[in-house]
């Protein structure tokens, strides 16, 4: 059920095996690993779960929030689903009281709120701190501000309970490819050749995935609008 629902949120993603594919696969399996961006992700996230938890990302966001300096994090982590996420949200609201009546806002936006944050951050930018061309601060939004005092609560929330949300298999990747350049090296022998469908629809995350995995050939296929 999982692999289904991963299947469900993102594009295709054809990695082709070179000479370090595992020799008991069946030679159909050896040659092709087909996924999501999110599935292939959670392969190479489970495949050096050791590195997790010492991701500068990961370790910014609990700092000081795990008593004994251990994050529970590694490659058993169970992956959150749209309903386990808004099932965590709401409880982390009732227990900030946090009103989103007053406002008229849904947990669901919150939710994606919340994801904006983590995308920015990964990519090195502050989503509280924006300027307009004339370098004046923009304004927060109201929903952007619900999320940012959530924010914190829920990532460790996360982390603590070994577990990421879909968001994380994307940008923790990214990151672990950006810090460990043996890791990246390792990849580009088992997969020298990639594949990406649907090519259009690919984020500015994904695409810096594409790029890190790509070392030989890259082949994309998308609409030509």
């Amino acid at each position: 059920a999982q692999q289904q629902a991963l299947q469900k949120r993102d594009d295709t993603l054809v990695v082709a095996e070179g000479d370090d594919a595992p020799e008991n696969y069946p030679e159909d399996l050896r040659r092709v690993t087909m996924g999501t961006f999110h599935s292939i992700c959670a392969k190479i996230l489970r495949s050096n779960g050791s590195l997790l938890a010492s991701l500068p990302s990961v370790e910014k966001d609990m700092i000081g929030r795990v008593a004994d300096g251990a994050v529970n994090l590694d490659s058993n982590f169970a992956i959150m689903d749209a309903s386990n996420q808004l099932r965590l949200l709401k409880e982390i609201l009732v227990a900030e009281k946090v009103d989103l009546d007053r406002l008229s806002v849904k947990p669901i936006q919150v939710l994606e709120a919340i994801g904006k944050i983590k995308e920015a951050q990964s990519l090195g930018q502050n989503l509280f701190a924006q300027k307009d061309e004339k370098g004046r601060p923009k304004p927060v939004s109201a929903l952007l501000k619900m999320a940012g005092q959530v924010y914190s609560l829920y990532r460790e929330k996360t982390l603590s309970n070994n577990a990421l949300d879909f968001d994380d298999l994307i940008i923790l990747t990214r990151e672990m490819l950006l810090q460990y350049p043996e890791l990246r090296q390792k990849l580009h022998r088992r997969w020298p050749h990639v594949l990406v469908d649907e090519f259009q629809d690919t984020s500015r995350l994904q695409l810096d995935l594409v790029k890190l995995l790509t070392s030989h050939s890259l082949f994309a296929v998308g609409d030509a609008d």
